[in-house]
């Protein structure tokens, strides 16, 4: 196999190919801007704690029924961004962009060691401005959008079959990966950089290796209107209103080319992921122990506030307190066990997630939990 660089380069769509997914999404994005003052206000709601632009908050905004002049505006000023980036395929956006760090080291951290050396695979910088995901404020009907544009990648990089995709089929995925683990039926879905197969009842799963740059390239040298560039490449900010489809069309692209090149992974670029099939690992939740009673996996344990912990003295012991009431702590241990607060699978309030209300695995799991509204 060819170094992970060279094959990325080969990777790359094709300039035509890239151009119409180019193309078809801002089409699709264009074509369903529109002034919905409930889907505004609902949007604001959800946000109100983010950012619109540095120093402004969602909630700050006029409200959109009071001021729908303003919002009208807004959605003007969103299909004139589509129109400008319609016209210039191949040209950077090339806004300032911010830079954050998403550190994920592989060394376990030691009490009282404060100097580590070692090479970390996994932590990485990212690229992010908040105004670039204010498309979606002005399209209600979000579902739909990612359908067409779903719909149109499969034909634009020549997918002979369906793929599914949450924003598409929403928690309905859920269901459908346990009934192929139990039944043995074909099963494949695509998110961002994960790709997750049944075969024949054995689950195969795919990661993308550096998939902000990965994608950047991959995606072809028409498709860069949203992209910036860093250490020399075309990376994927996070945040912008195509991530997702940017990510998810890429992997697409990338699932044809390995199987018509006949490879299972493409190091440093798609890599195999051994113990996600050990335990059947799916968005989330393991399968392994149960498929019909999936759980939650990974614990993790954090202290909320460095500023409130206590120092025990020899022999002296205190209560540990929870932020969370009795029934989410109640339902946080049966979600372990694969189990609602009321006793039933988790495939039950996962698979009837929309796809219009699809979002982070993470999302779908506070919700189910109890954790938000």
């Amino acid at each position: 196999m060819r170094d992970a660089s060279e094959t990325l380069q080969s990777l790359a769509m094709p300039s035509d190919v890239s151009e119409a997914f180019h193309t078809s999404t801002l089409e699709n994005l264009r074509s369903y801007l529109k002034f919905d003052a409930d889907w505004i206000s609902h949007y604001i709601n959800e946000h109100k704690g983010s950012s619109v632009v540095p120093g402004v908050k969602w909630a700050d905004l006029p409200d959109p029924y009071e001021d729908p002049s303003y919002w009208q505006t807004f959605v003007e000023h969103h299909k004139a961004i589509c129109d400008i980036r319609l016209d210039r395929p191949g040209q950077y956006f090339a806004p300032d962009f911010n830079l954050g760090g998403r550190a994920r080291p592989e060394q376990q951290c030691e009490r009282g060691v404060t100097d580590y050396d070692f090479t970390s695979t996994r932590s990485r910088i990212v690229m992010f401005h908040p105004a670039l995901s204010t498309a979606f404020a002005a399209c209600p009907d979000k579902k739909d959008f990612y359908r067409d544009c779903w719909k149109e990648a499969h034909d634009i990089v020549g997918a002979n079959e369906y793929y599914l995709f949450p924003p598409v089929d929403g928690g309905s995925v859920y269901q459908k990966f346990s009934d192929a683990l139990s039944n043995g039926e074909d099963f494949k879905c695509i998110l961002g950089d994960d790709y997750n197969q049944v075969i024949g009842g054995n689950h195969v799963a795919k990661d993308g290796g550096n998939w902000e740059q990965s994608v950047g390239t991959i995606a072809g040298d028409m498709n860069t209107t949203a992209l910036g560039t860093f250490s020399g490449l075309a990376t994927v900010p996070s945040g912008i209103f195509e991530t997702t489809l940017l990510d998810s069309t890429a992997l697409l692209w990338t699932i044809q080319w390995m199987d018509e090149n006949k490879v299972t992974e493409i190091p440093g670029v798609m890599e195999s992921q051994p113990d996600d099939e050990e335990i059947n690992f799916f968005l989330g939740l393991r399968y392994k122990d149960d498929p019909d009673y999936p759980r939650l996996q990974g614990l993790k344990l954090s202290v909320d506030r460095a500023d409130k912990t206590q120092r025990l003295k020899p022999r002296m012991s205190t209560a540990l307190r929870s932020r969370y009431s009795t029934e989410q702590s109640l339902s946080w241990y049966n979600a372990y066990h694969g189990l609602t607060l009321r006793g039933e699978s988790l495939l039950t309030p996962f698979a009837e997630v929309d796809a219009g209300d699809w979002m982070s695995p993470d999302k779908i799991r506070d919700r189910v939990i109890g954790l938000e509204d």
